[in-house]
């Protein structure tokens, strides 16, 4: 079981191979991983693991639609309105890990 600790924008999120998780819309770069975990080894970056990759898919979601109503009585005053904020759906496709074994010298 491989999983990260990965930052992205500003927030931090453990993410396993297939896992979805939602944030807030905005275009994000790279994502940065802090911590990697397999079953025979563990890094912690400091501050960033450069020989840690994922790969992320990213697409497109919207909240539950919130509804805004105001009301005056007496006056047949109604307004209606409604809000559905921008949100990203993050897909982790591959965590790879680059060799960093450097060949001996004889």
């Amino acid at each position: 079981m491989k999983y990260a600790v990965i930052n992205l924008g500003g927030k931090q999120f453990m993410v396993e191979e297939g896992t979805k998780f939602h944030m807030e819309y905005k275009d994000i770069p790279e994502a940065e991983v802090l911590f990697y975990r397999d079953e025979s080894q563990f890094m912690i970056g400091q501050p960033v693991l450069s020989e840690v990759t994922v790969k992320l898919g990213k697409d497109r979601d919207y909240t539950k639609k919130t509804n805004i109503t105001r009301f005056k009585s007496k006056s047949r005053y109604r307004r209606l309105k409604g809000h559905k904020q921008p949100m990203s759906v993050i897909s982790v496709e591959k965590i790879t890990v680059k060799s960093t074994q450097k060949a001996e010298k004889s």
